[in-house]
């Protein structure tokens, strides 16, 4: 049996040693795996999306030019 509580708990403790505020809206399912799966896979998507470097900026990435 799937214990969905140590998915909540994975969450939280990444958020909370990451520092980083972390939001996770389940719009509909039943299944704890499917949906523990799911959300990881979109979380992990959000987290390359962030992480990258987007190709189109160059130079500092600074708002005034410096860091």
């Amino acid at each position: 049996e799937f214990d969905s509580e140590l998915v909540e708990h994975f969450w939280q403790s990444l958020a909370a040693n990451a520092k980083c505020n972390l939001h996770v809206v389940l719009h509909h399912g039943k299944n704890g795996h499917h949906i523990a799966e799911a959300v990881f896979k979109a979380t992990a998507r959000a987290i390359r999306m962030a992480a990258e470097a987007d190709p189109r900026m160059t130079g500092i990435p600074s708002t005034k030019g410096v860091l």
